[in-house]
């Protein structure tokens, strides 16, 4: 879905873009490995294949983890002592109760670095069902800890989304499942760095041979700040799968009363626009209210007066945000 963000001051017109933490990779595994973010490419192993994601393609894994897509030793995945963040959409085949299903791994044993795998909840007696969500991550000084989503995802029907984040100020790890907070817990025993002593493979742990994904990956990402609920709460919408170009709002002026958009359109007869506001820039785009869903394209370029109910009540605020969408 294409989106383009704009605000309205009383004092002054801006148009802007909203900003979010550097994404240093951006694996999208749309038929290889690559890093659409930087230069990480990965090399994709001879038992990896490609099937429908939830955006384009996803990466589809088996139960060898001897052949995923194997990283170079990277700066984008080696958060050192900062704060970083690594969000994915994962879709599991089959839930896996005999091994730890692992997703990705930057950590040679108990060394290290990080990795994330399904397993048991920890008390769980031997055997029973790899259903929790768990990240590790162990630092220079010798010490770690496991994260472990006390939720279970064992159906293999649909996507789900995830996100970990780490804030050193906080001293906080987190784990987010669908774009709702699923557990945090405290990392004031992390005091070193957390430099990966491996390089990162994507689709299981270790190389070892039986603790592969038994599923689909897609849309993983890394990013050099913790992401706030906002943020995680945006990527776990599911994206709209039809490529679109993206939205340009080109003029956007008010009066006492009304609010003029202009921007950038497609010229098809069955194409229009939703515009949505807000007067708070952090709330998730779920919370912003629509001012009109089904503004008409009038050609290459569309301008839209809003006005009445459209608006909030007047006076208007100082302050609007405006999105425009394609429907």
């Amino acid at each position: 879905m294409s989106r383009f963000l704009s605000s309205l001051t009383i004092f002054s017109i801006t148009l802007m873009t909203p900003t979010m933490a550097d994404l240093l990779a951006y694996d999208q595994f749309e038929g290889d490995g690559n890093d659409a973010a930087g230069t990480a490419d990965g090399t994709v192993g001879n038992e990896v294949t490609f099937d429908t994601g939830i955006l384009g393609q996803g990466a589809v894994f088996g139960i060898s983890a001897l052949e995923g897509v194997n990283t170079i030793d990277a700066p984008a995945f080696d958060p050192g002592d900062g704060d970083f963040s690594i969000t994915f959409w994962i879709k599991r085949t089959e839930e896996d109760s005999l091994d730890a299903d692992g997703i990705f791994d930057a950590l040679a044993g108990t060394g290290e670095g990080f990795q994330a795998n399904f397993r048991p909840e920890p008390g769980d007696p031997v055997g029973s069902p790899a259903n929790h969500m768990a990240f590790r991550l162990d630092d220079s000084s010798g010490q770690f800890i496991l994260i472990v989503d006390p939720g279970e995802i064992s159906d293999t029907e649909n996507w789900h989304h995830f996100a970990l984040t780490m804030d050193r100020t906080t001293d906080e790890a987190k784990i987010y499942r669908d774009g709702a907070l699923a557990v945090a817990v405290s990392t004031v025993s992390l005091t070193g760095t957390i430099t990966p002593d491996r390089p990162l493979s994507i689709g299981g742990i270790n190389n070892s041979g039986n603790l592969g994904l038994d599923g689909l990956l897609d849309e993983l990402r890394f990013y050099d700040e913790a992401l706030d609920a906002a943020a995680i709460a945006e990527l776990a919408i599911p994206p709209n799968p039809v490529p679109v170009v993206p939205l340009a709002v080109t003029a956007l002026s008010r009066t006492d009363e009304s609010v003029t958009l202009t921007w950038n359109s497609k010229d098809i007869d069955s194409m229009s626009y939703r515009i949505l506001y807000s007067e708070d820039l952090s709330l998730p785009l779920s919370s912003w209210l629509e001012a009109n869903d089904s503004v008409a394209s009038k050609g290459t370029q569309t301008t839209y007066t809003l006005s009445g109910f459209e608006l909030p009540a007047l006076p208007l605020p100082n302050t609007l945000f405006f999105v425009v969408e394609e429907n």
